[in-house]
């Protein structure tokens, strides 16, 4: 559960502050943040965060970069059997 609240954390915020990653952990969980098991579940938390950032960005830049395959091809094409 705390994965896709994360994930929904993520769709709807672009930089939530520490605090929180915090108050997520304390009502999912019911966790102490200060506990062992709270720090470890924040640690994970911010890493699944950061795993999401880096899985969205790359995925637009390979939809930048296709794009812009595609157009070079397109344009490509379009001078060559066009022209003639």
């Amino acid at each position: 559960m705390l994965d896709e609240t994360t994930k929904c954390l993520f769709l709807r915020t672009r930089n939530p502050p520490s605090i929180v990653f915090d108050e997520l952990i304390k009502k999912a969980c019911i966790v102490n943040i200060n506990s062992e098991q709270g720090t470890n579940l924040l640690a994970h938390t911010k890493g699944t965060f950061g795993d999401y950032r880096n899985k969205y960005n790359n995925a637009i830049v390979k939809f930048v970069n296709d794009y812009k395959e595609l157009r070079y091809f397109l344009h490509f094409f379009f001078y060559i059997f066009i022209d003639f």
